[in-house]
């Protein structure tokens, strides 16, 4: 199941202090019309990425998106901007 690109990117928060970005794993509202089925399929992909998370055979250094590598480096604000 796939987000429209700009609602995975409004579905994205980025957590600085500790140098991540974290995405919803459950479809947005708007990602697809009916909740059931939406969360049928969220719910499957949720414990499936938490299963490989906590999987100690799983290796991110070896097994990865290889997409990944062509995010773009992440531009933080200046200690001057108010929250």
């Amino acid at each position: 199941m796939h987000l429209n690109g700009e609602t995975a990117v409004n579905a994205c928060i980025q957590l600085p202090d500790q140098d991540i970005v974290l995405m919803y794993l459950r479809l947005t509202f708007g990602g697809k019309p009916c909740p059931s089925e939406r969360g049928a399929i969220s719910e499957t992909v949720c414990d499936l990425a938490n299963a490989l998370l906590s999987t100690p055979e799983w290796d991110p250094e070896e097994l990865f998106n290889p997409q990944s590598l062509e995010l773009p480096e992440p531009i933080f604000l200046s200690d001057e901007v108010e929250f």
